[in-house]
């Protein structure tokens, strides 16, 4: 719940500040300063922030998520592999790029979707744990429609069907 109320604040904020910003640049300070230019501004902000909240809550509980509907996702498993045949398999199922293959992690890019810009997925092995995160490509995305809870659950799956 307190991620769901994190995300309609951080949108909502976000067009609170794009109708101000358009609205300074067709009106002059004093209008928008009115109570109706304010009222229309927050209603229309708290409207589309719902309605978008709702979208993406329904979009993850859909693919599985019920906990965290953030856009960044963590996996920790109690268990070892090999970074090179697990990306071999991921490799084979999935049109993800590797970026960057170190000693003891791997990071892939998922291509842009309808659902977002992009995910950045990196599985580090340390200490026979596998820690896996996918977050979005672009910094300030506040919406990913429950793709990064798929990346991880898809990972998941590779790692337990060994």
């Amino acid at each position: 719940m307190k991620t769901i109320i994190i995300i309609f604040l951080k949108c909502a904020v976000l067009f609170i500040l794009l109708y101000v910003i358009y609205n300074l640049c067709f009106f002059e300070f004093q209008e928008i300063l009115k109570i109706y230019f304010i009222k229309k501004i927050v209603y229309n902000s708290l409207v589309l922030s719902s309605l978008l909240t709702i979208i993406h809550v329904i979009f993850s509980l859909n693919v599985g998520a019920n906990e965290n509907f953030s856009v960044n996702q963590f996996l920790n498993l109690q268990t070892s592999t090999d970074l090179v045949d697990l990306e071999a398999k991921i490799k084979r199922n999935k049109n993800w790029k590797s970026t960057s293959i170190e000693n003891e992690s791997i990071r892939f890019q998922s291509l842009m979707s309808l659902k977002s810009f992009g995910e950045i997925i990196t599985i580090s092995n340390r200490n026979d744990e596998i820690i896996v995160s996918s977050k979005p490509v672009f910094f300030a995305t506040l919406f990913d429609f429950g793709k990064n809870f798929e990346n991880i659950k898809y990972i998941e799956s590779i790692l337990n069907r060994k």
